[in-house]
């Protein structure tokens, strides 16, 4: 009798789930997402699909190297329906972007690309991602939202130094005068999350190695 709870108290720990996101980073990652390629009794489908997913990266991306490499990933739910989206960094270089998966009804379906240095901003509150990027005084700001699993442009904006003393200021791709931009911000201050607002920095916050 005594072995039999043993084995249910066992059972039991094995699946319990860790729903804290700072928890979750501090353990090791087999017990975030198990990292064989097969199924468990303890994983959700959509772990099932991610771990091929990121097994299956995990064999691509290191077919360009001599020795194994790690590979970074994250899953945030991105567009609040309950099951969290798995973002794969592709690296920590300033190209390096972040491709974004998600589950649907046992399908793995790829929603997009964004990103820099292999990371992205994320809001999880309202929802909203942001890519920017800021170099020699110059600046970028892209904001996102994922809906019906698609990844939908907001709206961008930004500016760089043309000369020492003039900025050229861009709206939507579009350029624009100083007053246009500004008056821009501030019509779109309810479109972007409040100043207090928790931010995640997503993609690079768990590493993947078999």
């Amino acid at each position: 009798m005594g072995s039999f709870l043993l084995l249910i108290c066992m059972i039991f720990t094995s699946c319990a789930v860790n729903g804290d996101r700072n928890a979750q980073e501090s353990v090791n990652t087999k017990s975030v997402v198990n990292n064989s390629p097969e199924s468990s009794a303890c994983e959700k489908p959509w772990e099932t699909v991610y771990n091929r997913k990121l097994h299956d990266f995990y064999n691509e991306y290191n077919e360009r190297y001599s020795s194994p490499q790690k590979i970074y990933y994250d899953m945030d739910d991105l567009d609040g329906d309950g099951i969290p989206e798995l973002i794969i960094s592709e690296g920590d270089f300033h190209a390096a972007g972040c491709r974004i998966y998600c589950y649907d009804h046992s399908e793995l379906i790829e929603v997009g690309r964004l990103g820099e240095w292999g990371t992205f901003s994320f809001y999880p509150k309202s929802r909203l991602i942001l890519c920017s990027w800021t170099s020699q005084g110059h600046y970028n700001a892209k904001w996102y939202e994922i809906a019906d699993h698609e990844l939908n442009l907001l709206y961008s904006y930004g500016f760089m130094w043309i000369e020492a003393d003039q900025k050229q200021y861009e709206i939507n791709g579009n350029l624009a005068s100083e007053e246009e931009y500004h008056h821009f911000l501030n019509d779109h201050s309810d479109k972007r999350p409040d100043k207090d607002e928790e931010m995640i920095q997503s993609g690079r916050g768990k590493a993947y190695s078999p």
